[in-house]
């Protein structure tokens, strides 16, 4: 995720702040107020780059151009017109002018972050330079920016007149991956950046580096009245010095020192001030202040103790070069013969180019005294951690000469520490623009103590511990001038002090968060609503639907049961009818019984009638029989009572009721009378005629077994 500084929450006035326009969007989106979302807001309307500087060792500077109207200065404007506040937003929204100049550039900072060591990569500037890029850690990063940030807001104290302090914008450390999609674009437009996005992409891929992303106002023309055409072009201040009309120049080098005086008084110690970080209209009446990658807080503790440490140490390797103190030691590296070897020109240029400890005790005007070194050692100790922390808020107390000549000291010593080892001679980063408030130590060119260049007190350590002293100043300077200056930029400022101002006096940035926070509990708000509306509907419908599903149903039950009573109705009137059916029903059924009944009487009692006429007619046979062969005929009934069994039999049946009979009841009772009579034939015949039986003739019959005839004792 990408870091960065958190912005005040409430932001005092001046300084670029987002249009109308530019909020309007925010809000109606959404967008959180922070620095990624105002990055990713500038950048994506962003429609051309220019490459402004590329041979920095920590950065690249770009400068990038809006076309919409996104940004606004209101240097000029009426305080609390300008205010940035959610009466103005509204305001503007009902169709009053926007006050401010509308800008359409800015500046964009990057840097290589990496918490680890200082890893480097050379970069090609030109085909005949090249530099070293390294990277910073995030620590040191964010400081930058929160430095930048906080001068800014506090030299900006209750005025629309854009301080010395470039405004930041926004300020994040990106991911090689979020940086690539934000930036990848813009810098792949031209050819000059595209060559630099490939360098940092290759850094990204190889070291997995993070990007330090720092945008800021860009200073590219002066600021003037409010809506006057900006014409006069910022450039930097050591380019005034090659005119040879030097009166410009003077004025804006004792505009710088001024501010680095005023930054001094805010516990910020600065040691990379040299000409080239002065941003100057070309009659030096507007300067800024660039790069604040090179400074210490001293309202950090980690940065007090690291200069401390470092004063601790050169004391003690002043100690142990004491002979330095011998102008001799100069004259012996100046006469050393060729034939020299290396060890002796390192130990001789050491020992040359370490202050001692007499030369310290002159500029922080204490008794040296050579029998006592590390005693001295100690109070050289003392009173610098005293000059270091005794700085003079000048938005809280009046300047004057010496109060501004003992800040201007220790930032001049201070940068000559920090920057005596880097190079072959110690040197002051800001002493070619102190020299203008000291006129009077400008004197002819002298040796340098280290390598016999020609140099002044500014530009060699131990010339300026000679010709200084932090408490004291000579009559011939400019430091009254540099007062007036500071005085015409720096306005005492209640804020600044520890005295909070009202909120109505402040420019409050935190509103918009505010407001897109009450649009979305207002947007959660509706919704909520909606849902429920739309949960009631639902519900409504799902009762109807229920309400519907019950009356179709006691509807159906209804038709069901009217449908049965009417069933019941028609059943109950077609009862008779059924019931005469029925009656007739049974009555047929009982009929065709009867009829069956005396249909099986009236066959049995022709079978009888038939069996008695074949066994009358087997008997008369079998008496013919017995006749002719002299046998005594047996008893047997008479012909007539025989005849008049059968008519009895038949008179009988003939006797009973006729009952009315259907024709196809008739005709299937006749058939069935006939089939049996069939039959009870064929078994008459079978039994009358044994031999049938087995379907042969008489002859074949009479192997069986013969039956004992009634004659057959006769016979025996």
């Amino acid at each position: 995720m990408p870091s960065g500084r958190t912005k005040k929450a409430q932001k005092q006035h001046g300084g670029m702040k987002l249009s109308h326009a530019a909020v309007k969007y925010l809000i109606d989106r959404g967008k959180d107020y922070n620095e990624l979302t105002l990055i990713r807001l500038l950048i994506a309307n962003t429609n051309s780059i220019r490459v402004v500087y590329d041979a920095s060792t920590y950065s690249f500077v770009f400068e990038l151009t809006t076309p919409g109207k996104i940004l606004i200065d209101p240097f000029g404007e009426d305080l609390a017109a300008s205010a940035a506040t959610r009466a103005a937003h509204a305001a503007i929204a009902a169709g009053a002018p926007e006050p401010g100049t509308p800008v359409s550039t800015f500046c964009a900072k990057i840097s290589f972050v990496h918490d680890g060591d200082s890893l480097k990569k050379k970069y090609d500037v030109s085909l005949l330079k090249t530099v070293t890029k390294k990277t910073v850690t995030r620590i040191k990063a964010n400081k930058e920016a929160a430095t930048q940030c906080m001068l800014f807001e506090e030299f900006a104290c209750l005025r629309t007149t854009a301080p010395f302090v470039p405004d930041v914008i926004a300020h994040a450390i990106l991911a090689g991956a979020d940086f690539q999609a934000i930036f990848g674009g813009i810098l792949s437009s031209t050819s000059d950046s595209r060559r630099i996005y490939a360098w940092i992409n290759e850094w990204i891929a190889s070291d997995g580096i993070m990007i330090d992303v720092n945008l800021m106002e860009m200073l590219d023309f002066q600021r003037t009245a409010p809506s006057v055409p900006r014409t006069e072009q910022f450039t930097m201040i050591h380019r005034l010095s090659l005119r040879s009309d030097l009166q410009n120049y003077t004025r804006a080098a004792l505009r710088m020192m001024a501010e680095i005086a005023a930054v001094r008084g805010k516990g910020i110690m600065p040691h990379d001030f040299h000409e080239g970080n002065g941003m100057a209209t070309k009659d030096g009446l507007q300067l800024y202040l660039i790069d604040w990658g090179g400074i210490f807080d001293l309202k950090v503790p980690a940065d007090l103790q690291h200069l401390l440490k470092m004063f601790n140490d050169m004391c003690y390797d002043s100690y142990d070069t004491c002979a330095a103190a011998n102008a001799g030691a100069t004259k012996e590296i100046q006469a050393m013969p060729k034939s020299a070897t290396a060890v002796d020109i390192e130990r001789m240029t050491r020992i040359a180019r370490f202050p001692s400890l007499s030369e310290l005790c002159g500029f922080f005007e204490i008794k040296f005294r050579a029998a006592q070194m590390i005693p001295i050692i100690s109070e050289l100790n003392t009173a610098f951690g005293q000059r270091l922390t005794a700085y003079v808020d000048f938005t809280c107390e009046t300047p004057t000469p010496q109060n501004v000549h003992s800040a201007l000291m220790m930032v001049a010593f201070v940068d000559f520490m920090v920057n005596r080892m880097d190079f072959n001679y110690p040197y002051c980063q800001c002493g070619s623009v102190l020299k203008v408030v000291y006129p009077d130590k400008v004197v002819a060119p002298t040796p340098s103590t280290t390598h016999g260049l020609s140099v002044t007190a500014f530009d060699d350590f131990r010339l300026f511990l000679d010709a200084f002293e932090v408490g004291n100043f000579s009559s011939h300077t400019r430091l009254l001038e540099v007062v007036a200056i500071i005085n015409e930029t720096v306005q005492i400022c209640p804020s600044a002090c520890g005295l909070p101002l009202q909120a109505q006096d402040l420019r409050v940035d935190r509103w918009i968060n505010d407001e897109i926070k009450r649009r979305e509990k207002e947007e959660a708000a509706a919704r909520r609503l909606e849902a429920r509306r739309l949960a009631e509907e639902a519900e409504a419908r799902r009762l109807a639907e229920e309400a519907e599903a019950r009356r179709l149903a006691e509807e159906a039950e209804a038709r069901r049961l009217a449908e049965a009573a009417e069933a019941r109705a028609k059943k109950a009137a077609r009862r008779p009818e059924t019931e005469e059916r029925a009656k007739k029903a049974s009555m047929t059924g009982e009929a065709e019984a009867r009829i069956l009944q005396d249909a099986e009487r009236e066959a049995r009692a022709r079978n009888a009638a038939v069996a008695k006429a074949k066994e009358k007619t087997s008997r008369d046979r079998l008496f013919a029989l017995s006749t002719a062969s002299g046998i005594a005929k047996p008893p047997t009934k008479s012909a007539k009572s025989e005849v008049a069994e059968i008519k009895s039999a038949i008179q009988a049946i003939e006797s009973q009721d006729p009952v009315a009979v259907p024709r196809s009841l008739l005709s299937r009772l006749s058939s069935g009378l006939s089939s049996g009579f069939s039959s009870v034939s064929s078994k008459f015949r079978n039994l009358s005629f044994p031999w049938k039986k087995r379907g042969g003739t008489r002859k074949q019959c009479k192997q069986h077994k013969q039956r004992k005839s009634f004659t057959q004792r006769r016979h025996n």
